[in-house]
């Protein structure tokens, strides 16, 4: 029999249960198991029971009565654990829910950069062949195109060192999202995560908008 009440889990040990498959999969399969074990038993293995536990009652009622008293109890302690990692559990994820919905804006918004980072990237590294080639269809060789090179490839070589830099950190800040939304785990957010408040237009400011434009058009 239980003695006590058991602890409450954290929400990270709750998260983590839950990722782990296999471990969910015993509970509950072993959940199922006492279900059918409590239905297969007889009043005469109760009585046993009973006896055995408590060898100082007087009567077989008296025995019986404390051992349902004790089973009845644990099995409220655990129904209100459960209960209480539910409410836990929703709390959690009602608290985490901006942070979820913020993380993936800035996900899909670091994305679209990297994108527009990759195509600022391919022209600064392409420049240069660039440039040669066209001084070249121009006629210029020699000195005369070894200088015009040099020229402003201090400033080019800043802009792609800047541009690698800030990719390099959007990866960096990407990849700590990617942790964040799979484990839940804030803890992964990266440095200075913030929320993004976005403006939100009620109806009636929707409503007069599109009248306003209607009559300007």
């Amino acid at each position: 029999m239980f003695t006590t009440h058991p602890p409450l889990p954290t929400p990270e040990a709750i998260r983590d249960l839950h990722r782990d498959q296999e471990t969910m999969h015993l509970l509950t399969k072993l959940r199922a198991d006492v279900a059918t074990a409590v239905r297969k038993l007889e009043p005469e293995s109760l009585l046993a029971l009973a006896r055995q536990h408590h060898p100082e009652a007087e009567t077989d009622y008296q025995a019986a009565a404390m051992l349902g008293l004790e089973i009845m109890d644990a099995l409220r302690a655990l129904s209100q654990h459960g209960e209480d990692v539910r409410n836990l559990d929703k709390a959690e994820t009602a608290r985490l829910a901006p942070m979820v919905a913020e993380a993936g804006r800035r996900s899909i918004e670091i994305a679209h950069k990297l994108e527009g980072a990759a195509r600022s990237l391919r022209f600064a590294e392409g420049t240069a062949a660039e440039r040669e080639a066209n001084l070249r269809k121009a006629g210029v060789i020699g000195d005369n195109l070894q200088r015009l090179m040099a020229d402003g490839e201090d400033e080019r070589a800043e802009c792609r060192s800047t541009l690698n830099a800030e990719r390099t950190a959007m990866l960096a800040e990407q990849e700590a999202l990617s942790k964040f939304l799979k484990s839940g785990n804030e803890r992964h957010l990266p440095e200075g995560f913030h929320i993004v408040e976005v403006p939100r237009i009620s109806g009636r400011d929707a409503h007069h908008n599109h009248v306003g434009a209607a009559r300007a058009a």
